[in-house]
Order: C-alpha cells, then sequence, then structure tokens
C-alpha cells in the first residue's frame, strides 16, 4: 500500500491540534462528573459491567466505555467512560477543520495553506463543536459524539482515496471505508447516514470501482466481519448480566435487537403529527419541519431554548440565528458553485441527517410545544437525534468565512482586519450556550436521586419505577457504585422494575432468573394456551410452558371490563406468589379492589417487600393507593389502610440525614425543566412528611384558623418544631412555596413566634414573589397592627395576581374595622362586583373561615345591586341577614 496522505502538514497539523485542544478544553471544563439522567446512566452501568443496553444494543460502545473505565485517572468511574465523548467530540472538530482545509485546497488548486484557510476552517469547526445538541452530548456517556467522530473521519477518508486513486492501495482505502462504517453501527446506526454520500462521490469520480467484482466480495466480507460485534451481546446475554435489555441469546432475539422491534415498526405513514390532530399529510409533515426549525433555533443562542430571557436577548438570539442560518446557506451555495462533487457528499450527508431522519424517525409533537390541540407529545426534546446535522451545517459556515474573506480581499480590504468579527462568531455559541444544559461541571442530582430513591427502600425489595430518570440513574448506582445489589438468596438489595420494560417477555424472566417470585405457569394451565405450547413443541419450541405463557401473554380484561395491561398482571402475580400462594386466573384478572381486598387487606406479610416509586403515576398506583405508606421516595406495599400514611420516623431520618442533594442548591448547576420537574418530587415528599407531623398535633381546619388559644404539651411543641425544620428545608426545592408558607404561617402561629416566621417570609417573598406570599405577609402586618405596611403590601398583591382573594379580604378587614376606612371598603366591594367570580370566591372565602359577619357586609352589598338575585338572598337569611 503506497497512500500519499496530502494535506498533513505542520500548518494543517498545527490547526488541527489547535481546535482539538480548544474544544476538548470547553468539554472537559463542563463535563459531567457522574451520571446524567436520561440514557447516560443506562450507557454507564452497562460500560462499567459489560451489560447490554436498550436496543439497537451498541455492542462497540459499551467495549469502548469499558475500556475508558480501566483508565485510572479519576477515583470516579463514570468521569471516566464520560471521558470518551469529548475526546470523540473534539477529535471530530479537528477533522472538520482538516476536511474544510482539504475541500478548500481542492478548489484552489493549491496546497499552500493560508491564513483565511485556517481561520475559516477553524471557525467553523469550533462554532459545530459548540452548538447547542453536539456540545450537550459530548459531555455524557452517549453515543453521537462518537458517531459524529466516525461520519467525520469517513468523509475525510474518502477524500483522501481520491487524492491516491490510480496508486498501488488505493482501493483499500475504499474496503476500509466499507469496514469502518459498519463496524460504527456497534456504537450508533447514525454512522450509515454517510455512506449514501460517499457512494455518490465515488459514482460522480469513478464508477467503475462499483464493477470490481473482487472489491466488492472482499467489501461485503469485511462487511460482515465488521458487524460481528453484535456477536457480543448474543455472547454476554447467555451469561445473564445485571443489565440484559431485551436478552439477545438467539440469532431470533438479537435480530429484534438491532432492528428495534421493542419499539414497533417504523412507518412513514401516517405521521404522528396527524393522529389526533386530524392533520393532512402535508400539515401534518411541516409540523415535524417546525420542530427541526425549533431545534435549529436552539444551537447558538439562548432564546427560544430559555425561558425567562429578556426582550433583547430574545430579539438579539433570532437575529444571530438568522446569521449564522444565511451564512449556512450561502457557504452550501459557493461550495456548489467551486467543487460539486465534494458538495454532494458533504450536503447529502447533511439532507439525510435533518431531512432524512425528519422523514424517517416521523417524531411526535416536541414537548414544549405550547398548542394543546398537538397532541401526542415525545416523551423528552428530541434535538440530539440531529445533532450531526448542525455540526454538519457549521461546515457550510466555515466555507462562508472562506468565501467571505476571499471577496473581501479581492476589494484589497484585509482579511485578518476580519479576524476579530469571525472570533465573535465562534465566541457567541460559546456564551450563548455555557449557561445551559451543556454544562455539567459539578452536576450530582441525577447521581444522589438515584442514591436517595435505592436508599428508601428496605433490603429484599423490589420497586417498580415509572421512566428512564426513575430507573437508569438507579442502575448506575446499583452497577457502578455496587449499592442496593438485589441477592435473592441474601434478602439483600433492591430490584428496579421498570412498568414499561414489565410488559416485555424477557424482563418478566429476568425477574424470575434473578428470585422475584413469579408464577406464570399456574394461571394458565387449564387454558389454551396449553394447547398451543403443545403444538409449538412439536414445532421446535424447547422452552418450557411458563416461558411459553410469558412470551405470550397479551393484555385482558378484568371482570369489569377494564383492561388490565402485562404490567398489571405481573404485580399480582408478584403479591401472590411472595405470600406463598399460588396465582389463579381469576386472580389476575377480578377487579384491582377485588384483588387488593382479597390478598393485601388482611394477613399481608410477603417474602419480598414491595414499593412503588413516588414517580409512578395515580393510575398505576390504582387500587394499590389506600394501603400504600410513603417511606422516602418511595411507597410500600402494607397490609394497614389509611389515608395519605407516613413512615415519620424513617421518612425523617431519610430526608433530614441520610440523603444526599449535592449540587441542587448550588446557583452556578443549571437545572432543566426535567430536573426541577424531579425535584419537586423532593419538594411533595417534604411536605407529605411535614404534613404528618404537624397532623399528630393539629387538624387542616386548626392549621388554617391558627391561634395561639390551643393548649400544647412540650412533646406536641417538640413535634411542630421538628414539623418546622422539615418545611424549611422542603420548601427550597419548590418553584412555588406557597403550600409551605401556609402551613409555616400556621404552625409559627400556633407556636406564639409570628416574629419569627416574619423574616422567612420576606425572605420568599424577595425571592418567588407572588400574590399569596403578599397576602401572608400582609396578613402577619395587619396582626401587628402595622395598618400602612399591610395596605401597601395587601395591593401590591392585588397587582401580580387580580383574581386572589386574600388580600382583596385583608383589605376589606383593615377598613372595616377603621370606621374611618369604611367610605374605602364600600368603594373596594362596589369595584369587585365588576369581577363576579372573584366577589363569589370572597364570599367563599368568608363562608369558609365562618366570618358571618363579613359574608352579611358582602351579600347585602351584592343585593342591593342584584334585588332578584333569590339565591343570594337564600345565603343571606341562612347567615342571619334580611
Amino acid at each position: 500500500m503506497n497512500i500519499n496522505i496530502k494535506g498533513i502538514s505542520r500548518d494543517k497539523l498545527i490547526g488541527f491540534l489547535a481546535v482539538f485542544f480548544i474544544v476538548l478544553f470547553v468539554y472537559l471544563y463542563t463535563l459531567a462528573p457522574t451520571v446524567s439522567f436520561w440514557d447516560c446512566g443506562e450507557f454507564l452501568a452497562t460500560s462499567y459491567t459489560l451489560g447490554i443496553p436498550h436496543p439497537p444494543g451498541t455492542p462497540l460502545e459499551v467495549l469502548i466505555g469499558r475500556i475508558f473505565s480501566l483508565i485510572p485517572f479519576s477515583k470516579e468511574i463514570a468521569r471516566r467512560i464520560n471521558l470518551f465523548s469529548p475526546l470523540a467530540g473534539a477529535t471530530a472538530a479537528g477533522l472538520l477543520y482538516l476536511l474544510m482545509i482539504k475541500i478548500i485546497s481542492r478548489w484552489r488548486k493549491d496546497e499552500k495553506i493560508t491564513l483565511l484557510m485556517q481561520i475559516a476552517a477553524g471557525a467553523g469547526a469550533i462554532i459545530a463543536a459548540l452548538s447547542f445538541s453536539v456540545w450537550d452530548n459530548a459531555v455524557e456517556a452517549e453515543v453521537y459524539s462518537p458517531s459524529v467522530l466516525a461520519m467525520t473521519f469517513l468523509m475525510w477518508v474518502i477524500l483522501v482515496w481520491d487524492d491516491n486513486r490510480e496508486q498501488k492501495g488505493d482501493k483499500n482505502l475504499l474496503l476500509f471505508i466499507s469496514y469502518l462504517t459498519f463496524l460504527s453501527m456497534g456504537i450508533h446506526l447514525m454512522p450509515l447516514l454517510v455512506f449514501p454520500g460517499i457512494i455518490i462521490f465515488i459514482l460522480i469520480t469513478n464508477w467503475q470501482e462499483f464493477k470490481d467484482p473482487k472489491l466488492l466480495s472482499i467489501g461485503i466480507m469485511l462487511i460482515l466481519i465488521a458487524v460481528t460485534t453484535y456477536g457480543y451481546l448474543m455472547i454476554r446475554s447467555r451469561l445473564h448480566p445485571d443489565i440484559n435489555e431485551a436478552d439477545p441469546e438467539s440469532f431470533k432475539a438479537l435480530w429484534a435487537v438491532f432492528t428495534r422491534k421493542q419499539y414497533g415498526p417504523m412507518h412513514i405513514f401516517p405521521r404522528k403529527t396527524a393522529t389526533e390532530t386530524g392533520y393532512s399529510l402535508i400539515p401534518a409533515f411541516w409540523e415535524q419541519l417546525k420542530v427541526y426549525f425549533k431545534y435549529f433555533s436552539w444551537q447558538y443562542m439562548p432564546y427560544p431554548r430559555e425561558s425567562g430571557v429578556t426582550p433583547f436577548v430574545s430579539v438579539l438570539s433570532v437575529f444571530i440565528t438568522y446569521i449564522y442560518t444565511l451564512l449556512g446557506i450561502f457557504g452550501m451555495y459557493t461550495h456548489y458553485k467551486k467543487d460539486r462533487r465534494t458538495f454532494w457528499l458533504m450536503f447529502t450527508t447533511f439532507l439525510l441527517t435533518s431531512l432524512g431522519l425528519i422523514i424517517y424517525l416521523n417524531l411526535k409533537f416536541s414537548p414544549s410545544d405550547p398548542n394543546p390541540k398537538h397532541q401526542p407529545h415525545e416523551v423528552r426534546e428530541r434535538d440530539y437525534f440531529f445533532a450531526p446535522s448542525f455540526f454538519f451545517f457549521a461546515f457550510f459556515v466555515g466555507i462562508a468565512f472562506y468565501e467571505i474573506g476571499e471577496r473581501l480581499k479581492k476589494k484589497r480590504i484585509p482579511y485578518i482586519a476580519n479576524t476579530p468579527i469571525v472570533l465573535l462568531f465562534i465566541l457567541i455559541p460559546f456564551f450563548g450556550n455555557i449557561h445551559s444544559h451543556v454544562n455539567r461541571r459539578n452536576n450530582w442530582i441525577a447521581n444522589d436521586y438515584g442514591y436517595n430513591m435505592l436508599a428508601s427502600c428496605d433490603d429484599n425489595s423490589i420497586m417498580f419505577t415509572n421512566g428512564d430518570n426513575d430507573t437508569f440513574p438507579l442502575w448506575f448506582v446499583q452497577e457502578v457504585k455496587r449499592y442496593k445489589i438485589f441477592n435473592a438468596k441474601e434478602k439483600k438489595g433492591v430490584v428496579i422494575a421498570n412498568l414499561s420494560l414489565l410488559n416485555t417477555n424477557w424482563f418478566i424472566k429476568q425477574l424470575k432468573w434473578m428470585g422475584i417470585p413469579l408464577d406464570f405457569a399456574s394461571p394458565f394451565e387449564h387454558t389454551r394456551l396449553k394447547t398451543q405450547w403443545a403444538l409449538a413443541k412439536q414445532t421446535g419450541y424447547k422452552k418450557g410452558f411458563e416461558d411459553f405463557v410469558i412470551d405470550n401473554i397479551l393484555p385482558l380484561r378484568d371482570k369489569e371490563g377494564k383492561i388490565l395491561y402485562v404490567k398489571d398482571i405481573v404485580i399480582r402475580d408478584i403479591i401472590v406468589k411472595s405470600l406463598g400462594k399460588t396465582p389463579t386466573l381469576e386472580d389476575l384478572t377480578m377487579p384491582v379492589d377485588s384483588f387488593v381486598e382479597k390478598y393485601v387487606s388482611s394477613d399481608f406479610h410477603p417474602s419480598i417487600n414491595i414499593y412503588f416509586a413516588v414517580t409512578v403515576s395515580r393510575e398505576n398506583r390504582r387500587g394499590y393507593t389506600p394501603h400504600l405508606r410513603l417511606e422516602g421516595m418511595a411507597y410500600k406495599l402494607i397490609q394497614k389502610k389509611g389515608n395519605a400514611m407516613v413512615d415519620v420516623k424513617k421518612t425523617e431520618n431519610l430526608l433530614m440525614n441520610k440523603y444526599s442533594y449535592r449540587s441542587i442548591f448550588d446557583k452556578g448547576v443549571y437545572k432543566d425543566e426535567t430536573v426541577r420537574r424531579l425535584l419537586s418530587n423532593y419538594g411533595a415528599v417534604f411536605f407529605a412528611l411535614g404534613r404528618a407531623l404537624r397532623s399528630e398535633v393539629v387538624t387542616d381546619q386548626q392549621i388554617i384558623n391558627a391561634t395561639r388559644s390551643i393548649p400544647l404539651t412540650p412533646d406536641k411543641i417538640k413535634i411542630l418544631k421538628s414539623a418546622i425544620k422539615v418545611y424549611e428545608k422542603g420548601i427550597r426545592f419548590m418553584d412555588d412555596p406557597t403550600i409551605f408558607l401556609m402551613e409555616l404561617r400556621g404552625i409559627y402561629t400556633l407556636l406564639g413566634q409570628e416574629n419569627a416566621f416574619l423574616p422567612v417570609l420576606k425572605q420568599w417573598a424577595d425571592k418567588k414573589p407572588s400574590g399569596a406570599i403578599y397576602s401572608m405577609l400582609g396578613g402577619l402586618y395587619k396582626d401587628e397592627g402595622k395598618v400602612d405596611e399591610a395596605i401597601s403590601i395587601y395591593e401590591k398583591a392585588m397587582k401580580l395576581d387580580s383574581n386572589a382573594v386574600e388580600p382583596v379580604a385583608g383589605l376589606l378587614e383593615i377598613y372595616i374595622k377603621n370606621k374611618k376606612d369604611r367610605l374605602n371598603a364600600d368603594i373596594l366591594a362596589e369595584n369587585l362586583m365588576k369581577n363576579v367570580r372573584v366577589y363569589g370566591r370572597l364570599v367563599g372565602y368568608y363562608v369558609f373561615v365562618k366570618d358571618t359577619a363579613m359574608v352579611r357586609y358582602l351579600l347585602s352589598k351584592w343585593i342591593k345591586r342584584n334585588p332578584n338575585d333569590v339565591q343570594a338572598k337564600q345565603i343571606l337569611k341562612k347567615y342571619g341577614g334580611k
């Protein structure tokens, strides 16, 4: 082989290394120190233990991740595995620089590297690397940075082949490309999208290459060798790793993993944006294009990606995004005019990673779509699918920089004078994105969330979880941190049973293999499945009857006609079997209330503790809710029946002593919508605990009408002070602290410590101003006799929330108590009657707090203006009015 890799000169090497290290520095600075939410936790866990992640299995990603886990540069295993992505991303950026240099050199027909070429290529490469979706996937254990690296490298290699055509060994590069493309499938299927562009380039350049039978036969052989990485899945699956998604131990199961059968077939029609909206094909497809355009608008500036930005930033973001867009389009035009062969290589890849994926993926509406008619939504934003397209779009931006420089040079304007402008275009995505989700520096939230949820469960437990973010971080903590790993024989640890996976046959079998009590044979012993199993055995089926049942179980209907999904059947099966009883078909299909009454309400002592994560929906807990007791971040199924039960001692110890909350309150750590929503789970648990403590002393009505007249023993005072500590810690997790502050106000009043509550309330009034909080603050000032301050605060509350009742009530009470202000009270009441809804709620408020004098006052005013309102007259009469 005599390949001359043109262009790896000293200047180009320096440029490559400069781009590489600049991008790598940014990526390492923002690198996740541990697990992140979504798929990262699964990839970390499977890489460390050589497990099998979700389809299509990504065997090469797992194997490379395992190698990185062995590099001892950090005590944190996750940080080691995460390192693969930034290295891949930085290398891809460096190769994109070389790709631009090579392509520009081709149309210049000059191997000399100019400063203009280096600046333009370097700028395009760095902008590509710092685009939001590209950067976002480059700082954690994900497959998209390695995929982009593979795609960029393959395009660079095909140009090296073109430089060396007709030389000895040139065809070896084509064979190498074939091998590497299909080897990269072991990371993700995305690198396949570069193959059509390469084929087109070869056809345009020298189509006769495809007439070489030797080349084609060796190429096919290398492709078959490349995809053998998928053999790892089959080998490893037969060794039963803890994470063994889809269980690909047979060729049939392996093919199901590779084709992602678990997620259902990919349909081009109908478009998923048409299923519930009634849109025809074109409008439905246009909605999907709009999703892509929205994700494109996220890449360089905060708006519209981030909420709460100033109007100036919003306008600036739109303007700058248009500038990048126009630069990219101009770069495409320039590239097409200068060198059509390489243009079709690059543009085809860009087209397939954008429009091609839009057509193929057929995504639902974005979760952030504000239109209520746009249903259904994806469970998360899917911008990461399009990260390669954003990366390659920046290639054309770099081409535009070069062409603009050339035109300026012709007008005798030195390009070096415009270098600051190019530098600005590099810095814009850096500063536009650094304070967003791309920056995972010091972010331990997902790690601690996984630990805290596992810590909630006693040993020898199964916990039913809802989705990726209450499953993957827990798998990570178990498999990488080796915490709460399940051992059925020793009755230790916790099994995580994801409710979505619980609908699959392979996951049910894994639960049984792990030692979870299950019996799927007995309930179906005398059904048609027995006959079908016998027939299947005659045609070569080698598994037992229970495996056959699990393989063929479908949703059923209970005796009331309600659908029971497979997960519902499995939960019932586990409950019955854990009691040492044999489940029957009637057990699995009776109404859920009847099932719970039969097996949970009496003599419920299961062999394994059964928990539901707090994230599990009410629908999935339906029927079991009266028997669920809150223990930290999980509900335990118990025999006792009650309302909002809490294991106070255990939950208090977990929340106040055992749980870890690193970086949650660090203002430098970015929290996206997903994180904020998950953190609210902490707040809900704190509130439930505080309420349980407070309820041991006083009722809800007593806390609403709190006075100092309720006698309190020292023990009760101690409990209320514990509730204060819980509430004041839990309130920090909430976006809306109102409900916590209402409880705290009542408790402080009962303790006669209103002055201690005032600074707490002021702090939250400054931090989270709202009508409700200002109303409480006004109430405190009113009770202290600070009338002017109270009136001022109440008026602020009414401006913040024109429909709020409490500030109006406070003002009315002040005016009525002060005879001089009675006229103000009458004027306020008259004005309020213009808003019937608020006036009615105000009357209802006084009915609730049992202030009959105010009820009579308001109704009398109303009837005077509306003398024919019979209902109002009846209510007034009920409360002693005339």
